[in-house]
């Protein structure tokens, strides 16, 4: 039998681009994996609030993964087309299952590491929407979204080498949490990332590794489990022709595109079309 096939993709720097957080080209190719039964699962560092209205705009009702692999998200309409019953947190039309520590724990020890250290980090609460805005180049409307976070704590500094990070990492671990380096920020997060996310939407499925066959695509750090789960693997290129330098170490058997973004999304998934059967 045919193995059904799943594409999982982060947002920012892949399905969108990562200058104006624009995915034209991207959707326009949705229409066709649809025809062909090819469920999109977004898998994103982004929030829920955030997630939920890319959903809306795209026209997606497949499951989503938010905050780096914190909940995964179900509308009851998916859930009822495959006649599963899932007995977990309801929000709105929404079944939602959670994978990460509360925002207010993850703060308590963000808190106490940069204390600790003497840390130059700032959280998205640090600064003036405005201000963050243009330190950020980032759209005011898109960050007042990204804020609304429940699992995640998204920091930065001016200091991104890898002691600094191992020092991060280091702190963060022994009190049982993770940092994870995406496009922008850091993320303090749970044990968990966004592999673990699509293993419990599969198990929740009743879906078998072996009977499905996995597509992602992704940019930076974050997502390089998923990469590494995936059957087969794409490294969208950044806007200067450049690959994360931890993919390129992390996800040696990924392929590549040329281009960045959407453009660099859409050149993968045009050239996947005839093996979807689209």
């Amino acid at each position: 039998m045919r193995p059904s096939i799943w594409i999982a993709t982060d947002l920012d720097g892949t399905f969108l681009n990562l200058e104006d957080f624009k995915g034209e080209r991207s959707a326009a190719l949705l229409p066709e994996l649809r025809r062909a039964g090819v469920p999109v699962v977004f898998a994103t560092s982004k929030p829920a609030v955030e997630a939920l209205t890319l959903q809306k705009r795209y026209g997606l009702d497949d499951p989503f993964i938010v905050e780096n692999g914190a909940a995964v998200y179900y509308s009851e309409s998916f859930l009822k087309s495959r006649n599963i019953v899932l007995e977990a947190e309801k929000r709105g039309v929404y079944r939602v299952q959670r994978l990460g520590p509360s925002r207010e724990k993850l703060l308590t020890a963000f808190q106490e590491v940069r204390e600790k250290n003497a840390l130059p980090l700032l959280t998205l609460d640090s600064l003036p929407l405005e201000e963050l805005s243009s330190l950020l180049e980032i759209p005011v409307d898109v960050l007042s979204l990204t804020k609304q976070r429940e699992h995640d704590i998204p920091f930065f500094t001016l200091n991104r080498s890898d002691e600094y990070e191992a020092l991060l990492s280091e702190e963060f671990s022994y009190r049982g949490y993770r940092v994870q380096r995406g496009n922008r920020f850091y993320h303090l997060t749970g044990d968990y990332d966004k592999a673990k996310a699509l293993s419990l939407l599969f198990t929740t499925l009743g879906l078998v590794r072996g009977e499905i066959w996995l597509v992602a695509l992704g940019d930076s750090g974050n997502d390089l489990e998923m990469l590494n789960m995936a059957d087969l693997p794409v490294i969208v290129s950044r806007p200067d022709g450049e690959v994360d330098e931890r993919l390129l170490k992390g996800a040696a058997r990924a392929l590549r595109t040329n281009s960045s973004g959407s453009d660099g999304w859409s050149e993968a998934v045009k050239a996947l079309l005839p093996l979807f059967g689209a």
